[in-house]
């Protein structure tokens, strides 16, 4: 079956050494000036600021399903006032055959979206981790859509194909608001994967705002729900840290692991999981 890309693969984004994930992703209306150079980053951080709470409380999300010509997809959106290099918006989307989660970053205005997607870890160090200082091009990007009340049309270009895009809007999330999520539960595919699950967390929201406290292990052949674990237990105090939602799950360079990123205002925490073939699970590894 032919798709407007290649059949989407799992990426395994190489973690940046001597550089915490959350200063990479950091931000608030203090100063933070990164400065990187090369794999091994040298970092010299410049922070004034009286008080500082990294918890996330600016989650904007919303969630489409639709097509891009024949194919049925979903996806996620997250608007942020400055990713950095002039982003305002970045997302994850999945083909429902394939269940690959394929990270977007773009921008956004009152009556239209553009967004890129990224194939690989160059892609994601220089778009995503590591921000470009010298802005970026969207003439190439795949998606040009525009509002339609709540839904979003548009197409998508690839290199010798184009398909319209139908994006029907199903739930949202906006931690600013006093009802956070419109729906019984709001699904936020992660950018965290493996080559043959992918991790789908369930926001819910109850009388003392949201939280999370499932996340789904999918199974990419089937698409059958195989395993449901509890992102909160062994210490990790999850699902609301990093500025980009999807995040919050990444992907590792053992290719049978992912990474669970938990809300710290000190060193780094997070927690690690690893596909157990004899059990066919996913087992806590336990770094400490």
């Amino acid at each position: 079956m032919a798709y407007p890309i290649k059949k989407p693969q799992a990426f395994f984004f190489a973690e940046l050494s001597n550089t915490p994930k959350h200063l990479l992703t950091f931000k608030t209306s203090d100063t933070l000036r990164l400065f990187l150079r090369g794999r091994n980053s040298l970092i010299a951080i410049t922070l004034l600021f009286t008080s500082i709470n990294i918890r996330a409380d600016w989650y904007v999300i919303d969630n489409y399903k639709g097509s891009i010509g024949p194919y049925q997809i979903h996806i996620s959106l997250q608007k942020y006032d400055d990713y950095g290099s002039g982003q305002n918006i970045r997302g994850s989307y999945y083909y429902d055959k394939h269940l690959a989660s394929i990270p977007l970053y773009g921008r956004y205005s009152s009556s239209s979206i553009e967004l890129c997607e990224i194939h690989n870890n160059r892609e994601y160090e220089t778009y995503l981790n590591l921000g470009r200082n010298d802005g970026f091009n969207m003439h190439s990007c795949s998606f040009k859509l525009t509002k339609n009340g709540d839904d979003l049309v548009g197409v998508w270009q690839g290199e010798k194909k184009s398909y319209e895009v139908l994006l029907k809007h199903t739930s949202s999330f906006d931690s600013e608001r006093k009802q956070k999520i419109t729906t019984e539960k709001i699904e936020i595919p992660f950018w965290g994967q493996t080559p043959a699950h992918g991790f789908i967390g369930i926001y819910q929201e109850d009388e003392n705002g949201a939280y999370i406290n499932k996340v789904n292990i999918i199974d990419k052949t089937t698409g059958e729900i195989v395993q449901t674990f509890n992102p909160q237990l062994h210490g990790c105090d999850f699902g609301f840290f990093m500025t980009t939602i999807y995040q919050n799950i990444e992907s590792k360079k053992e290719r049978s692991q992912v990474r669970l990123n938990c809300y710290s205002t000190k060193s780094d925490i997070f927690s690690d999981y690893r596909y157990d073939s004899e059990n066919h699970r996913y087992l806590f590894i336990d770094n400490q």
